[in-house]
């Protein structure tokens, strides 16, 4: 059978020659559509109804266009396309294959919402899972990413590139910037249009400086220009406002603050401290220290003060002295090493000279040595008035 046939005993109008594609008057002013035997769509009074599995397809270019009218959707004079132009409270709703909310706009309540009908916020909610109770706070709820389980956002990026989120207003774009730094492996922070602080490759904690003073360092701070680097207060006076640790965590010093005084301690308790010996020559020791006048060598004042020099001291207070005389800098894993050097090798300036490690000292480890002194002069003194 071929051309349209007209089959008025079941009221159907066929189209083509096997006689699976074809209109049926289904009931008073219902037209049904038949394809290939399937029922694709339903045809009513001013309404059309696309089946389930069937696809409306607007290939590229055409135009979708009402009146302007409908609840439905309409035209901007530009050209826009317009859904709800009439802003009925009425929802707009894109379902997945696996979610019936996967992109949904409430109308009733002014939001856009993903996974889920979107119920908190002003403007977008990302909601994968109910978290319970909570109001949002109604300076910061203008996106919101909600989950009963843990949640979280990704930037992702090239790896020589970056990843920020940036807090602009009128006046500046980059008034606050939080970036990461792929190419370096570091993140940024920025306040007021500038770098404020920094957490290198190396977990080196940088703060007003974009490089480290020292490679090792975890906490760096440089100072700015006639300013004050660190300040510490206690809440309660006579409270520790730094305290030091050894590598078990036991506690072996630390900084207190009183209400009109600084006291600087290290552990002295009897009870860490074995073969303890009063009786020992501290005169002959003492003798063989050579305090000395000097100027600093960075000095351009050249202003004589009084010390030691900290290798004449190692070999009779050795525990007031830290470090080797003649030592030399090397390259440490957290350093960038030229491609002429290795790990361990001497470290250079960019002048291609090496670099001293320099030695310091503890004066305050001399004091015992000197009160021992003074205790046997005590006594010769006075063997000798009693003589």
């Amino acid at each position: 059978m071929a051309g349209i046939e007209l089959d008025g005993a079941n009221q159907k109008v066929v189209l083509d020659s096997d006689g699976d594609t074809y209109l049926e008057a289904a009931t008073d002013d219902t037209i049904k559509v038949y394809v290939a035997g399937a029922h694709d769509a339903t045809i009513s009074a001013n309404a059309i109804n696309v089946l389930s599995g069937t696809t409306l397809t607007v290939d590229s270019g055409a135009t979708i266009t009402n009146s302007g009218t409908a609840n439905g959707f309409g035209t901007d004079p530009d050209g826009a396309q317009v859904f709800n132009e009439s802003s009925a409270d009425v929802d707009f709703r894109i379902e997945s294959n696996g979610n019936a909310n996967m992109f949904i706009v409430n109308g009733g309540n002014d939001l856009v919402g993903i996974a889920s009908d979107p119920d908190l916020g002003k403007a977008l909610h990302i909601k994968i899972a109910d978290a319970g109770s909570v109001t949002p706070n109604t300076d910061a709820d203008e996106f919101i990413i909600e989950n009963s389980a843990s949640a979280g956002m990704t930037i992702l990026t090239g790896t020589s590139t970056t990843g920020a989120i940036n807090f602009a207003d009128s006046g500046n774009a980059n008034a606050g910037v939080f970036r990461y730094d792929h190419a370096n492996d570091s993140m940024d922070f920025f306040t007021g249009g500038s770098e404020r602080m920094n957490i290198n490759s190396s977990g080196n904690l940088l703060v007003n400086t974009t490089s480290t003073v020292f490679g090792g360092n975890m906490l760096q701070v440089v100072g700015g220009a006639d300013a004050e680097v660190v300040a510490v207060k206690v809440t309660t006076n006579g409270k520790k406002g730094i305290q030091f640790a050894n590598a078990s965590s036991t506690d072996v010093g630390n900084i207190v603050v009183a209400a009109s005084s600084t006291a600087y301690n290290t552990s002295s308790d009897y009870r860490l401290k074995e073969n303890v010996n009063y009786n020992f020559d501290a005169t002959t020791r003492l003798k063989q220290l050579k305090p000395a006048r000097f100027n600093w060598i960075a000095d351009d004042t050249n202003t004589l003060i009084d010390g030691f020099l900290a290798h004449e001291v190692s070999s009779i207070v050795p525990e007031a002295v830290t470090g080797t005389k003649d030592e030399l800098e090397i390259y440490k894993y957290y350093d960038e090493i030229p491609a002429e050097k290795s790990l361990g090798d001497n470290k250079i300036d960019k002048d291609g000279n090496t670099i001293a490690k320099h030695q310091s000292i503890d004066n305050s480890k001399l004091i015992p040595l000197l009160v021992k002194t003074i205790q046997e002069l005590e006594t010769r003194v006075k063997t000798l008035e009693d003589a």
